[in-house]
């Protein structure tokens, strides 16, 4: 009887463990640094990305959780970088879904090449309450991305 249980139980962890979404699995490169996928928080999927001017770069995307197979439109968010050196570049602190915080940020939006994973991305980025008037092109990467990430 407890053999049975412990079996049961097993299982049932083998196909919750095999349904959870990629997340980490899911890289990209860019010319504006490697980029993973790190966490959800909320209705906010959180991308780390390294990026080679600023360092560490923190981006949200809003309503991308948990959709594997359904990435199509435009997704809206923000960004901040981690890595501030001091330097404050936005009038405001911003603080985002996962608690961290700084004076250099901005809006995003990301739209992904196909509906599905794997897909490449670009983003669109601007600085503080401005424009969006940056913009960057991710590939799909299947090993380590560039620009640090392992």
């Amino acid at each position: 009887m407890t053999r049975s249980i412990v079996t049961a139980l097993l299982a049932a962890a083998a196909t919750t463990v095999l349904a959870a979404p990629a997340m980490a699995d899911e890289m990209w490169n860019s010319d504006q640094g490697g980029v993973i996928y790190l966490a959800d928080h909320g209705d906010y999927a959180v991308f780390r990305q390294a990026h080679p001017g600023s360092g560490e770069r923190l981006l949200y995307i809003r309503g991308l959780p948990g959709r594997l197979d359904d990435r199509s439109g435009v997704f809206q968010g923000y960004w901040i970088d981690t890595d501030n050196n001091g330097q404050t570049t936005c009038d405001a602190w911003l603080t985002g879904a996962d608690s961290t915080n700084g004076y250099q940020w901005g809006s995003l939006q990301i739209q992904f090449d196909s509906p599905s994973f794997p897909s490449g991305f670009t983003a669109y980025i601007g600085s503080c309450f401005g424009e969006l008037n940056d913009a960057f092109v991710a590939t799909p990467s299947t090993g380590v991305p560039s620009n640090g990430y392992k």
